[in-house]
């Protein structure tokens, strides 16, 4: 997971998975925390959900599954007063 680009008042970011397993990925997910405020307005590749500074992006329809040695990447707009420190980082 990265921050590609901010300015003020917004950020863009995107997450890679990676399936390192023996069998296939399910439903994957990416989920994270940011500072308070930070908003997930948007995101591609994969569809957002937020509850207050708790972020996941989860797998389209289209790409659920990752076969072993697949990736799948999802980007993100999002709006916040200063640009978020992202933490506590988690995919499955």
């Amino acid at each position: 997971m990265k921050l590609t680009n901010t300015w003020q008042g917004g950020f863009q970011g995107e997450v890679t998975i990676k399936n390192t397993g023996t069998g296939p990925l399910n439903g994957w997910y990416v989920q994270w925390q940011m500072s308070n405020g930070a908003t997930i307005t948007q995101a591609w590749n994969g569809t957002s959900m937020q509850s207050g500074p708790f972020a996941m992006i989860h797998a389209p329809e289209w790409n659920s599954s990752l076969a072993p040695g697949a990736s799948a990447t999802a980007g993100f707009l999002g709006s916040g007063s200063a640009t978020p420190t992202i933490s506590d980082i988690s995919c499955g």
